[in-house]
């Protein structure tokens, strides 16, 4: 317990109340005996500006020379971990998944939210419902937009069902220190977040045993500021906010305030909060935000941006960055097992499945847009910049095929003259495959003379009851996830097929052995009293013998 609690990166406030001198009671990682949880690592990078300091507020990042200017942008990255539970886990049938559900432990949130400018209108006079319509000037044309989620409560099945907002013209980048409050704040234009370094350290998914949630997130427009100074010394200026909960199923609009005024103040047509089939729409001002609530995934941290010049065109008044959330993303790595008893945790190893999820992902697990691309052909390299598979591909699809040169290296296709994609494709459509050349490369189809696609497809076909010839392996000279002398290893290992195709054909693309060396920690550590592995991948060459086998040499 004390080596957990006392992470660098794990914040005293996870486990202490504001002005409390001792930690509240709890029970690391679980609270009754043989249950099972998950220790992981969360990595993810956050901002960290000029007024980050110490507890009485001096920062080292501050510059008398410069007046407090903030001339460069900074990272740090939290390596921190926490508990979650066996439901987070991704289903073992499916290797290419991430170790957690992306629905229970997400990387980011997945909203897609929209904004557009709109004109800013309202009554003349809140009194007189009467009175004309008048329309709201900004004195500002060009700003930075951004709307970020503040806070987030969850079920017991990870789904949210609290969410907090907040947004601001000036990309929430003001900040007021405690000394300057009075003398330069605008509580009738703007709403007032009350933080701590330490809630700035504590976004993304809470850890399953965290307590005091309360502590864990600043506070907006409190009643009585004088309250929560002292445990949140830090101040950041917000044009507004509001709170959302659900209700019995449905998405509810609790409280909210933009520019100082609540949010659905009578008589009001700028200042809305309005949610319907599980879709908020506010209008604030002079834009129009509609965001997705239900079925979506929010971490606190999550934000989105946009550039708003009011003197551009119409189209180019607003645009938006990127319609999901552009913030903070989080990286997980499975560390253990963690089981509790009467007097103490105890982590174990992963199993093989899990160890092995853990490696680099295979060939079949890996995404279009994983692969780098670079274009060589004239069409690519104009219409777009493709610098992967997807976006090539994407490319294509939206060119019509007539518009795509092809050089055809087939001779039915030569004597038919056809120069793009559409002219081979309805050349080979209206082809009866047995006119179709075809050049097998396996000694099956070679064997049954195979030289048209019709020929190859019946051969196949006629292959079918014979599916106990097809490559398999039939002895090795070892066993699979069993002990081995590194004596044995070095020795050379040997592979043996039922088809001596696949002898000709191996190679370190097709064939690579992996091992699980022995991780010792310590004797004495209560934490780690379990065997632990580490998996590598072994170097060397793999090679057909004179025995008709596979011999691998490390």
């Amino acid at each position: 317990a004390g080596l957990y609690l006392n992470q660098r990166d794990l914040p005293k406030e996870v486990w202490m109340r504001p002005g409390a001198d001792q930690p509240l009671d709890f029970q690391p990682l679980l609270s009754a005996p043989d249950d099972e949880s998950y220790l992981y690592v969360d990595i993810w990078d956050r901002v960290v500006t000029v007024f980050e300091g110490d507890d009485e507020g001096h920062s080292p990042l501050f510059d008398p020379a410069l007046h407090g200017a903030d001339t460069c942008f900074r990272k740090q990255r939290m390596v921190q971990i926490k508990a979650a539970k066996k439901e987070d886990l991704s289903e073992e049938k499916d290797p290419c998944r991430p170790a957690f559900d992306p629905s229970r432990i997400p990387q980011s949130g997945d909203a897609e939210i929209e904004i557009e400018i709109v004109d800013a209108v309202d009554t003349g006079n809140e009194c007189d419902p009467c009175a004309d319509d008048v329309t709201i000037e900004r004195a500002v044309t060009n700003y930075l937009f951004r709307i970020e989620t503040h806070r987030v409560e969850f079920d017991e099945n990870r789904r949210p069902v609290a969410i907090w907002l907040k947004w601001s013209n000036d990309n929430g980048s003001r900040e007021l220190r405690q000394d300057d409050m009075a003398a330069e704040a605008d509580p009738t234009g703007h709403s007032y977040e009350y933080f701590s370094n330490a809630s700035e350290q504590l976004l993304g998914m809470p850890s399953d045993d965290w307590v005091a949630t309360e502590n864990l997130t600043g506070i907006l427009d409190p009643a009585i500021p004088a309250n929560v100074v002292t445990a949140l010394p830090r101040i950041r200026e917000w044009d507004g906010w509001c709170q959302l909960s659900l209700e019995a199923g449905s998405w509810k609009f609790v409280d909210g305030r933009h520019a100082g005024s609540p949010l659905n103040s009578p008589g009001s047509t700028v200042r809305k909060a309005e949610i319907s089939g599980g879709v908020l729409v506010l209008t604030i001002v002079d834009k129009k935000i509609t965001l997705p609530l239900a079925g979506q995934n929010f971490l606190a941290g999550d934000y989105w941006l946009a550039l708003v010049r009011r003197r551009a065109e119409e189209n180019r008044r607003l645009q938006l960055l990127s319609a999901t959330p552009i913030g903070v993303e989080h990286h997980y790595c499975i560390l253990g097992a963690a089981k509790s008893n009467d007097e103490n945790t105890v982590v174990g190893g992963l199993s093989p499945h899990d160890l092995r999820r853990l490696q680099h992902p295979s060939l079949t697990c890996l995404d279009a847009g994983d692969i780098g691309h670079q274009p060589d052909c004239g069409y690519l390299a104009d219409i777009k910049k493709t610098v992967n598979v997807d976006e090539a591909l994407e490319a294509l699809c939206i060119k019509p095929a007539e518009f795509v040169p092809f050089d055809p290296k087939c001779e039915y296709l030569n004597k038919t003259g056809v120069g793009n994609v559409d002219e081979a494709l309805e050349a080979l459509c209206t082809k009866p495959a047995e006119f179709v050349p075809f050049e097998p490369k396996c000694d099956y189809l070679r064997s049954e003379q195979a030289d048209t696609v019709a020929k190859a497809l019946e051969a196949l076909c006629k292959r079918e009851a014979n599916v106990q010839n097809l490559p398999k392996v039939i002895k090795t000279s070892w066993e699979n996830d069993q002990p081995m002398r590194l004596k044995e290893l070095f020795g050379g290992l040997e592979l043996m097929f039922s088809n001596q195709s696949m002898v000709r054909n191996i190679s370190t693309d097709t064939f690579s052995l992996t091992i699980e060396l022995p991780l010792h920690i310590s004797d004495n550590d209560p934490l780690f009293n379990a065997p632990l592995t580490t998996p590598q991948v072994v170097l060397g060459k793999v090679e057909g013998n004179s025995r008709g086998a596979v011999q691998f040499e490390p």
